[in-house]
This record gives structure tokens, sequence and C-alpha cells, in this order.
């Protein structure tokens, strides 16, 4: 079975409308389905975005790194590294990347960039970014 989400929003009617969906699907005895009703995710916003870079190119500027630079460190501090091996058998160490990240959990890895300015003598300062 495929599994399939769909976007209810704050929509009563459309509440309804894929409860009517779901109660039309033909369950046999040998299957097993988990209904799960949670908040849709949200997307990290713009504003996000542009502060981690911001930030990062501030950090970088006071303690001699790149903003890339900054932003791998930061990221391998808060996602940790991955083995990845090629079928050829070279192993590669790789950081994760921002990209997946919702907006709760970007705004923890901008939290890691603050923390991890301030462990290393830089006080960042988000209104300024």
């Amino acid at each position: 079975m495929i599994e399939r989400a769909f976007r209810i929003g704050n929509s009563r009617e459309r509440l309804m409308e894929v409860l009517s969906l779901l109660a039309n699907f033909l369950i046999g005895p040998e299957d097993d389905y988990l209904l799960t009703i949670a908040p849709a995710r949200k997307e990290k916003s713009h504003e996000q975005r542009k502060l981690f870079h911001a930030l990062c190119t501030e950090a970088g500027n006071q303690l001699g790194y790149t903003p890339g630079q900054v932003k791998a460190m930061v990221k391998e501090e808060y996602f940790g590294l991955d083995q990845i091996t090629t079928k050829s058998g070279k192993t590669y160490t790789v950081v994760q990347s921002s990209e997946d990240a919702d907006r709760i959990e970007y705004s923890a890895l901008i939290e890691c960039l603050l923390q991890w300015a301030a462990e290393n003598g830089v006080l960042l300062d988000t209104r300024a970014a």
C-alpha cells in the first residue's frame, strides 16, 4: 500500500471530504492501517534562512573562517556526520543537509550556531542580522 497524506488545514469541509474518502477504502481482513492526525509540517521561512546565513557570515568574519566553513562546522555540531560508502568501497564523511529541516528544527540549528559562536568567544546579535 502506498502511504498517503491528506492536508486538511483548518477546514471542517475538507476534513469531512477526507473522512468520506477514507470511509470508502476497501479494507480486507489481512490489512492493517494506522490513521494519524498531526499538525502540518511548517517549512522554514525565508527570514530564518537569511538570519542563519547572516550569522554564519558574522561569526566567520570575527573568527577568520568563511561563511561556508562556519555553516559546515555548525551543521556537523547539530546534525552530526554521515558515512557513505560507494560501490567501489571508498568511504566519505559528509555533513547532513539542512534543506529538509522544518521551521522548528531550523530554529534549533540557529540556536546551535549562537551557542557555537559563544563557545568560540563571539557574541552574535540576532537583531543586527
